[in-house]
């Protein structure tokens, strides 16, 4: 009687049981590669490596890898960065790995980066190159982080956001798209001696071009008072003494406020609600009632 032969394990026969032995092995062995490595003997070279393309002087406390979408990926815990403007921030986790886009082929690398903050979280594509460029998405951004005081003077912004940015700076200028929904913060515009609490903003820009910025849309509502802008932002070479030509309309809903806003010399009709040009800088905005002719 014939010995009964036993089936190769997991059915495999052949050239497929040698490949998937082959497969496990590698697999096997970057696990244990992995699992050893000597992450602290690179971290300095990681710093030095990041500062060389971005700028930024970092700290990185703890490094590791791991692959991601069939690439090997670098993950880092508690980061330091301290960005151009000075302000240091805090990331508790960072992942980067590089990013399938044919922009290698121009010679324009990309990776894709996940930060974790307390401050909030980005997902999305940083390229490098003869430009730099990042597209990706923001969620529970905390506002009140953006030294916004540093571009217009006396102007405040809190709150937390969601959005997407599309940007690409050529000649350290941005170039692309923001988009963003913020809720339940506060807004300080220069002409005004108090912040303006918001229940939702919505804010949509374009950068770049003729211009700073062109705001395509800035809405914001919340219990106080009401706001519909847009207009353009002129370019400066310095920020805060860029031209405005925006116009607005505005609900102010709250007497105490509406004191303060007719102040500045734009009268409001019986139900608190004006037309609005706004011109000067962004530094030193000018309002006044819509279709008055501006002061020469």
């Amino acid at each position: 009687m014939a010995e009964a032969s036993l089936a190769p394990p997991f059915g495999l026969t052949g050239t497929r049981r040698v490949v998937a032995i082959a497969a496990a092995a590698i697999l096997l062995t970057g696990v244990f590669v992995v699992l050893g490595f000597p992450y602290e003997a690179i971290t300095p070279r990681v710093e030095q490596g990041v500062r060389a393309l971005t700028g930024m002087p970092i700290k990185i406390r703890k490094v590791g890898f791991g692959v991601a979408w069939l690439a090997p990926e670098l993950r880092a815990w508690d980061v330091d960065a301290t960005l151009p403007s000075g302000k240091h921030v805090v990331l508790s986790r960072l992942r980067v790995h590089p990013a399938w886009s044919f922009s290698w082929l121009r010679r324009s690398p990309a990776f894709v980066v996940a930060l974790r903050s307390p401050s909030g979280e980005i997902d999305g594509t940083v390229t490098f190159g003869r430009e730099y460029g990042f597209a990706g998405e923001l969620r529970g951004v905390h506002l009140g982080e953006l030294p916004l005081d540093a571009v217009a003077p006396g102007a405040g912004l809190d709150g937390v956001a969601t959005g997407k940015i599309d940007l690409v700076w050529s000649d350290a200028t941005p170039v692309g798209s923001i988009l963003l929904d913020a809720e339940k913060g506060s807004v300080t515009f220069p002409l005004l001696p108090i912040g303006i609490p918001y229940d939702t903003l919505h804010g949509s820009i374009q950068l770049g071009g003729a211009m700073l910025a062109k705001i395509d849309a800035l809405e914001l509502h919340g219990p106080l008072a009401a706001l519909s802008a847009s207009g353009t932002i002129g370019s400066s070479p310095v920020a805060a003494a860029a031209p405005l030509a925006l116009h607005a309309k505005v609900a102010i809903k709250d007497p105490s406020v509406r004191n303060l806003f007719a102040g500045q010399g734009v009268p409001l009709d019986a139900k608190g609600e004006a037309d609005v040009d706004i011109g000067g800088t962004l530094g030193a905005p000018v309002p006044q009632a819509a279709g008055r002719p501006r002061p020469r």
